[in-house]
């Protein structure tokens, strides 16, 4: 098996190849220029000498070639797994573990169709497809995987098929410290092949990223070191983002993204997230800011324009202009921009979302709660799975389903235990359908986490909705209790 991976085969099997025409040209120029019989006889012996030396090269060439599609440098990895840097993943073979080893390209097929979807994460460093697939056959440990190529983490699976039946089983693992992350089975009827695929990919996809970032967020958590670098500020950044509001963590989530920028200047995604906190201060009205809303918006803008510049196929950087330029009142290109995001990564939950934010503020509810329920399918552990379920919720009930509007509230509200933006919707929901003391008790609780919201602040976090949306809002508002401010 080692032979194998190291190709030493191959190089045997060339040699000989060359070998024989070499001594087929030494025999032919012996004849035509009547050399001595001992000619050919000499190239033999130096071939036959030549070929246990290109064995020993061969075996031996892995660890002193060097080449970056096998294994990477010490200058290009740094060891990738030291490990300030951008997560690194390697995606190996999956095990064919079916009846019929013809199903063997099926499980090829799942291993290149997801190093593809990984590789559309521009913050993510994917391993070739060749280089994964030299430790084809093999049962390889982690660790050895993190020494030979420089990765992080490492994603194996295998694939059981039967005349009625497929199951995947996937595994993502700490390579460097051999620890288990996240696995799954997904067991399906077996249908039309590439069907199958797209379907168990996306899904993969979805659940895998959030899992992997996961993963680095609470390892910057843990590590706790006091020199940052880009990345590592990058991470900070995103955990104090996706904690549980307040002032202080918005405060610590700006001055982390600065700081990630100042250091790497070119970072795209950290100046798409300064624009995406410049949206979400405007759009819920919850913020650490002091300037007013039109300087925050220029800074956004300014930002995720930058973002956009930096990496023109960066979706995050695409999603962040197409928030910013739904604030300016521009909602033919923030589609633009979020279509644009989704087609760049199709698998990018936050693109789908968010391209349904710009849909629901530009009136367009029916094709928002698409966008919200495609975000929904392809994240189920998503940190922003809460505003998934709190915008649709939004949509359905200004198109007038109250049920299953206070149904995704609920979701919102239990996924987010201290957001108070659940509340406001139930409150909004409870009034819609005559529920008046239950309005009151949402409303109570609005007030009891953030005592200052009120329906002049409500006003304008919701200038940019159709004036039809916004009115009933706010008239579900005032029915509900809610101060006036």
């Amino acid at each position: 098996m080692e032979l194998r991976r190291r190709k030493v085969w191959l190089f045997g099997g060339m040699y000989l190849a060359i070998a024989w025409v070499l001594l087929e040209v030494a025999i032919a120029v012996e004849d035509t220029l009547t050399l001595p019989n001992w000619v050919d006889q000499v190239v033999l012996v130096f071939l036959v000498l030549g070929f246990p030396v290109t064995l020993l090269l061969a075996w031996a060439q892995e660890s002193t070639h060097q080449d970056v599609s096998t294994v990477q440098p010490e200058s290009l990895a740094t060891k990738q797994s030291d490990l300030n840097g951008p997560p690194s993943v390697a995606v190996l073979p999956f095990e064919n573990l079916s009846d019929n080893q013809e199903q063997a390209y099926f499980a090829d097929g799942m291993t290149e169709d997801l190093i593809t979807a990984l590789s559309r994460f521009p913050w993510l460093f994917v391993i070739s497809r060749s280089t994964s697939f030299s430790y084809k056959g093999e049962s390889v440990k982690a660790s050895r995987v993190a020494d030979d190529l420089g990765v992080r983490y490492m994603v194996e699976g295998c694939v059981r098929m039967s005349s009625s039946r497929l199951r995947i089983t996937v595994q993502l693992i700490d390579a460097v410290n051999d620890r288990h992350i996240w696995a799954e089975n997904y067991d399906r009827p077996t249908g039309d092949i590439f069907d199958l695929q797209d379907e168990i990919i996306q899904r993969i996809t979805g659940v895998l990223v959030p899992a992997l970032s996961g993963a680095e967020r609470e390892r910057y958590q843990r590590e706790n070191r006091p020199k940052l670098d880009a990345w590592a500020a990058y991470q900070k950044g995103l955990l104090y983002y996706y904690r549980p509001y307040s002032d202080a963590d918005h405060a610590e989530s700006r001055r982390l993204f600065d700081l990630s920028i100042q250091l790497d200047p070119n970072f795209a995604e950290a100046h798409a997230m300064i624009a995406m906190m410049g949206v979400y201060s405007i759009n819920s009205g919850q913020t650490s800011y002091t300037g007013s809303k039109d300087e925050i918006l220029s800074e956004a803008k300014l930002a995720a324009e930058r973002a956009v510049q930096l990496d023109e196929r960066n979706p995050l950087a695409h999603v962040a202009l197409g928030r910013v330029n739904q604030l300016a009142g521009l909602p033919r290109l923030a589609i633009s921009e979020g279509e644009i995001a989704t087609r760049l990564n199709p698998n990018l939950a936050i693109a789908h979302y968010e391209l349904g934010f710009i849909l629901y503020e530009s009136g367009r509810l029916e094709e928002s709660i698409q966008s919200f329920d495609k975000a929904i399918e392809l994240s189920p552990n998503d940190p922003s799975r809460w505003n998934f379920f709190l915008l649709k919720a939004i949509a359905l009930l200004l198109l007038g389903e109250f049920d299953p509007a206070i149904d995704n509230f609920e979701e919102s509200s239990r996924l987010k235990p201290l957001a108070f933006w659940p509340f406001v919707g139930l409150a909004a929901a409870y009034v819609a359908q005559g529920r008046t003391v239950d309005a009151q008790a949402a409303i109570n609780t609005v007030l009891e986490r953030n005592p200052d919201w009120s329906v002049a602040k409500m006003s304008g976090v919701f200038a940019t909705l159709p004036r039809t949306h916004r009115e009933k809002w706010l008239d579900y508002m005032r029915k509900a209790g809610l101060p006036e401010g």
